[in-house]
């Protein structure tokens, strides 16, 4: 798997390889592989290789990816944005995709290096789907969805805010 991993000509395989292991071990490693996947027809294609070789992990596996980006110390923004996009191709993770959206909002609201409220509103304005809040309508995750929306929404608002009182001390 490690030596699969090396050569991105080569990750067309992994999935058949990591289904293989047993599911600590799976869960260690193949999540770490999928951080480095950036091109969409490539993680469309490892989506649909876990759905046919493990469809049980799969969500587990997606959010452990997803969870991993988010945590990365590298600072990148971008990649940090777009790992979202392995929770938004199937419709039972919208609200997982929800849920970590509102964790990446946090981390930018709370940086206290850098003011980021530009780099969220980039993030709400192009990564994230316009009926992303619409679709995770009833979704049952005892709660923790419509937690999440809330604050989703709470989080726009704010953002709206923001952006208002900007314009607002750019005409003063």
């Amino acid at each position: 798997v490690q030596y699969l991993e090396s050569r991105p000509y080569l990750w067309h395989m992994v999935a058949l390889y990591v289904s293989l292991l047993p599911e600590d071990q799976m869960l260690e490693s193949y999540p770490t592989m999928l951080v480095k996947v950036l091109e969409e027809t490539e993680r469309k294609r490892m989506l649909e290789q876990m759905r046919e070789l493990f469809p049980d992990l799969q969500l587990q596996v997606l959010r452990q990816v997803v969870r991993l980006a988010l945590s990365s110390s590298t600072g990148n923004d971008e990649i940090k944005c777009n790992s979202l996009q392995w929770l938004w191709q199937s419709d039972e993770h919208l609200g997982d995709a929800l849920i970590c959206a509102n964790l990446l909002l946090r981390d930018f609201f709370l940086n206290e290096r850098e003011d980021k409220m530009e780099t969220a509103m980039v993030f709400v304005e192009d990564y994230l789907p316009e009926d992303l809040v619409e679709s995770v309508v009833g979704q049952e995750d005892g709660g923790n969805v419509d937690n999440a929306r809330s604050e989703h929404l709470a989080f726009c608002s704010y953002l709206e805010a923001y952006r208002t009182f900007g314009k607002w001390k750019d005409i003063l």
